[in-house]
């Protein structure tokens, strides 16, 4: 009698832990963005950089949303850290026919890691 106790409550007990677990307010994540710049060396010894997220190297957070366990989880993600890959150069194939003399291309990644919370959550409180 006491085995099939201890069995139940276990089973209750992992019950409970499991709804608690399957409906986090607030939970970790780890979010990578791209961006890519690409700069243009012009004949006259002038530079321009344009890039390709809101034309802007100039992201220190981000905002972020998801769906999970049907509840909307959102929140502001800082940077935690940029990577940058190869550098590739290219020529113009007819240089009398452009106003530059070579562009490159870079792209950086970003790691953005925070906490985001349920809404739900956070009324309820």
């Amino acid at each position: 009698m006491k085995k099939i106790r201890l069995s139940m409550l276990l089973v209750i007990a992992l019950f409970i832990a499991s709804s608690i677990s399957a409906f986090a307010c607030t939970y970790t994540v780890s979010v990578y963005r791209s961006n890519t710049a690409t700069t243009y060396y012009y004949k006259d010894g002038t530079t321009s950089t344009t890039y390709s997220w809101d034309n802007s190297n100039y992201h220190p957070n981000i905002y972020y949303s998801e769906t999970r366990y049907g509840y909307t989880h959102s929140g502001v993600l800082p940077s935690y850290a940029t990577s940058s890959g190869p550098v590739s150069t290219y020529y113009p194939t007819n240089p009398d026919a452009v106003n530059w003399i070579k562009y490159t291309v870079k792209t950086y990644t970003t790691n953005y890691r925070g906490s985001i919370s349920n809404s739900v959550c956070s009324t309820a409180r």
